[in-house]
């Protein structure tokens, strides 16, 4: 992954992010991440992903496991995945995520490396439900009223703005996007605040992911 976007760039945004291994070693946990699955950052490396999420889904049952479904997914060659997940704690409360996954191109034949975005549903944890009372089996909505990640799309973008999203996703700053394109960086953080308002996002990775997950 370094090699495309340097890891360190995802360390402090509100997002969380979590790279894994092929066979599912985690290789990088940004503080975002580490407060929504409740571990130290400095020692997650350390673990294999589904013993350090323990995620479930939103009707309680366990999605991580040994046997990964969204490696599976990547071994079925999907590039990016997008699904809803539950993280409950050991104390019982519970938070629903969007967890967006994206395949990172390797060398090596056979491995599959994977970056996971968590981005809280609910601003505030809750009591876990029961899901035959609650229906919880049906599709979550977003209470904050933000568009779920997986449904973002482009397609409303100038020619400019994709060029500027697009170096924006490969992990450039404002000066290095405007020294690329040959304008100023106010000139860039006007087409970056277009683009967000275009997409209905409030934060640049959100944008970023947008275009990532599109078909290039």
């Amino acid at each position: 992954m370094d090699h495309l976007v340097p890891l360190s760039v995802f360390e402090h945004q509100i997002v969380g992010v979590l790279a894994v291994g092929a066979h599912g070693q985690v290789r990088f946990c940004n503080q975002a991440a580490a407060r929504l699955l409740c571990c130290d950052p400095a020692s997650a490396p350390a673990a294999t992903c589904w013993r350090l999420a323990r995620l479930r889904t939103p009707g309680g049952e366990p999605f991580c496991g040994a046997d990964c479904p969204i490696q599976r997914e990547a071994r079925g060659g999907l590039p990016v995945q997008c699904h809803r997940v539950r993280r409950v704690s050991r104390s019982g409360s519970a938070v629903d995520l969007d967890l967006v996954t994206f395949l990172i191109p390797s060398s090596r034949a056979g491995r599959i490396p994977l970056l996971h975005f968590l981005r809280p549903v609910a601003a505030t944890a809750q009591a876990v439900p029961d899901p035959a009372a609650t229906g919880a089996n049906r599709p979550a909505s977003d209470p904050t009223g933000r568009q779920p990640l997986c449904t973002i799309s482009i397609d409303g973008l100038s020619p400019r703005e994709r060029e500027v999203l697009r170096l924006l996703a490969d992990g450039l700053n404002d000066r290095a996007i405007a020294d690329r394109l040959f304008i100023s960086p106010v000139t860039v953080r006007n087409h970056l605040e277009r683009i967000l308002h275009k997409l209905g996002v409030h934060r640049r990775i959100e944008a970023a992911l947008a275009f990532l997950r599109q078909p290039h």
